[in-house]
């Protein structure tokens, strides 16, 4: 009797850290947005070796592009661009190509 509550205290505070984590980490809790947005980021860096320049827009690589997203791109400089897309109302996770991390 003792080691099955011991069993399911363990379990139960398992599942509670993990979803502690889950919910804490960033990349996991916007999985797929990251996915798309890792995409979009090969593709620009693919069209920016093959023409030498960054493209205008996400047309330009072949994305559909709406006011709704999910991912956004913003030309900077010649060398330098942003991709983001919303989290929460009013939050974003922003990639910056000059430091190559999310923020």
């Amino acid at each position: 009797m003792k080691t099955i509550l011991l069993v399911s205290i363990i379990l139960i505070v398992c599942l509670l850290m993990g979803m502690v984590i889950f919910l804490t980490t960033p990349r996991l809790c916007y999985w797929n947005k990251f996915q798309l947005a890792d995409r979009v980021i090969q593709k620009i860096e693919t069209y920016k070796i093959t023409y030498n320049r960054l493209p205008s827009s996400l047309e330009e690589i072949g994305e559909r592009v709406s006011e709704a997203g999910p991912i956004f791109y913003k030309k900077i400089n010649n060398t330098e661009y942003e991709i983001w897309f919303g989290t929460t109302l009013g939050e974003s996770m922003t990639y910056n190509s000059e430091t190559q991390k999310w923020e």
